[in-house]
Formats: structure tokens, sequence, C-alpha cells
């Protein structure tokens, strides 16, 4: 990437922006220390150098890739389970119905109510708010560091995924947790917390014995109130594999992008 920013004049009290790509390959925090000025004013002979340290942080997010046709073909079959037929803001007709106290005046169907001879409302079908939980634990062997990475941005793909298909989408990150949220804003915290996550070294008999986190004991009552809940694993740790049967879907890195 070419990092250089060439202004050939610029007038006294004068401003103007530049911009240039700048290719960061690892998630989490990142620092630009300052800009470096370089000039040949006023004759052109020497080159003359100052460094403003101009000092700015920021937090790189996982890099978002597209999901198998296949993985995609099941998270939409398990979609579809979740949808149901229920009054309330939307665009399709669910009922018409006679008018009450407090009615909005615009949902009044004219051409019912004129035929009946009475105010008749327009109720819609509700687009309904379908939930999704993404399981990442943080648990992990040494060994199993580049699968843990797969992970993350299989969890911060899998996230994009639902938030544009209207998903109210939460996150368990280990033992932290991330209440569901919808929209583009809620997407940025929640990849905002998987590029700053870290693994939790996991080593010896006695690691794997101790209890899961709470959010992750409790993926089970999710399942069954409705909701869809994704567990993605990086290594096939015993005490998470036998949660796959309480889950909507378990996925390994392996199968993401």
């Amino acid at each position: 990437v070419e990092r250089g920013i060439h202004l050939l004049h610029l007038a006294p009290q004068a401003t103007t922006l530049q911009s240039y790509p700048l290719l960061i390959t690892r998630r989490g925090p990142y620092r630009i220390e300052g800009i470096k000025l370089l000039t040949r004013f006023p004759f052109g002979l020497f080159i003359k150098a100052a460094t403003l340290p101009l000092a700015s942080d920021m937090v790189v997010y996982p890099e978002l890739k597209l999901l198998p046709e296949g993985l995609v073909r099941d998270l939409m079959a398990l979609g579809h389970e979740q949808t149901t037929s229920r009054p309330g803001p939307g665009a399709e007709l669910y009922n018409l119905r006679g008018y009450r106290p407090g009615d909005d005046s615009r949902a009044i169907h004219l051409k019912t109510s004129a035929r009946q001879a009475r105010l008749m409302v327009r109720e819609t079908e509700a687009e309904d708010q379908r939930r999704v939980t993404l399981a990442l634990p943080t648990s992990v062997p040494p060994e199993h560091h580049q699968a843990f990475e797969r992970a993350v941005a299989l969890t911060a793909s899998l996230a994009a995924f639902f938030q544009e298909r209207a998903y109210a989408v939460g996150l368990l990150l280990g033992d932290q947790e991330i209440s569901q949220g919808i929209g583009l804003g809620h997407l940025y915290t929640l990849l905002h917390a998987l590029g700053l996550c870290q693994a939790t070294v996991n080593t010896g008999l006695a690691s794997e014995r101790s209890p899961l986190p709470a959010g992750l004991q409790a993926l089970g009552d999710r399942t069954m109130r409705g909701e869809l809940t994704i567990l993605v694993l990086s290594w096939p740790d015993p005490r998470l594999e036998a949660l796959s049967g309480e889950v909507s879907r378990t996925i390994q890195a392996a199968e993401g992008p």
C-alpha cells in the first residue's frame, strides 16, 4: 500500500483533507503514533523532516467473510422455524376488526367500514422479531490458538449475517454477555467486543473439569424459549460438545469461511 500523501502546494492558513488506505492484518487494539512530514521547500535542494505526535487509538474488528452456502441453508431453515403469525406492526394484512377507542384513525379500512356501516380497522401482521444468541467459549489450549482466531472471525461473520436479516443478536463471549439488540450500531458493539476478546489458556485436566460460565450452561433454556442458539467451537472440548443437544446449531471453526 502506498502510504505517501503528496501536497504540491498549500496556501498560507489554508487546510486540506487527504486520506490513504491502511491494511491491518490482525484484530485488536491498534495505535497510530504520529505523522511524519517531509518537504523540499523552499529551494528543493534538501529534504527536511518533522514528526507530529498525533497518537490515535482504534480497535480493529475481525474480518467478515461470506458463510459457506451449506451453512447458510441450515441457518435459514432454523430461522423459518421461528416464524409465527401474530398481530403487530408490519405490512401484511392480518385481520379486519371493529374499531376500538385509541386505534389509529389511519388504520380504518374505508371500504369495509362503508359496507358494514361501522368502523373497521385494518390489523397488520407483525414482522416477527426473531432472536439469536451466538456463544463463543474462550477457554482454549495453546495449540488451538489459530483455530480460536478462526472461531472469532466466524462468530463476527455470523453476527453480520443475522443483523442483515433483522434478527435481535446477542453474544456470549466466555463469561461476558452482550444483550440482544438490532441495527448497525449494535453490530458494531458486538464486533468491538470480538475485536478485543482474548483466549483464556486452558491446560491440564483441572481446567477441563472446571465449570462452564453460567451463560453457556443456560443456553438450553434459551433454546426452549424459542430463540436460535448458535455455539461456535474452536476445539473439541468435551464439556462443550455435551451442549450440542441443547442448542439449535453447533459449528466448528473449520466449517466457517
